[in-house]
């Protein structure tokens, strides 16, 4: 058995598990390969939205799982969130794979 299965979104969808509210998003993704060995291509665009992040709710500027692998599910993140933490404003910014993601972050005012 092989798959060779289509994931498209509809506009106007809605996402909501036990960490996101409200995640405004739409995807176009392609599935592949076998059930011991699936695949993924395509892209899930994050519009808007909450989700908790170190036990923070974040709010969601823009965000992008990607997926290039058609070998392989490794989904490849690029995600800014906000939130405001005792009347300071933090912002972070996580990118990479997976395995090796990659967390910057800035605050207003600085440390």
């Amino acid at each position: 058995m092989r798959f060779d299965v289509r994931i498209r979104t509809s506009p106007d969808i809605q996402f909501r598990t036990s960490l996101t509210q409200n995640l405004d998003a739409n995807a176009d993704l392609k599935l592949r390969g076998t059930p011991d060995h699936p695949g993924m291509l395509g892209r899930v665009v994050v519009n808007s939205g909450k989700v908790v992040f170190f036990g923070a709710t974040y709010s969601v500027d823009q965000g992008t799982v990607s997926f290039y692998d058609p070998n392989k599910i490794t989904p490849v993140l690029n995600v800014a969130l906000e939130t405001t933490v005792q009347g300071v404003d933090v912002t972070l910014n996580v990118s990479g794979p997976m395995e090796k993601l990659k967390l910057t972050y800035h605050s207003d005012p600085p440390p």
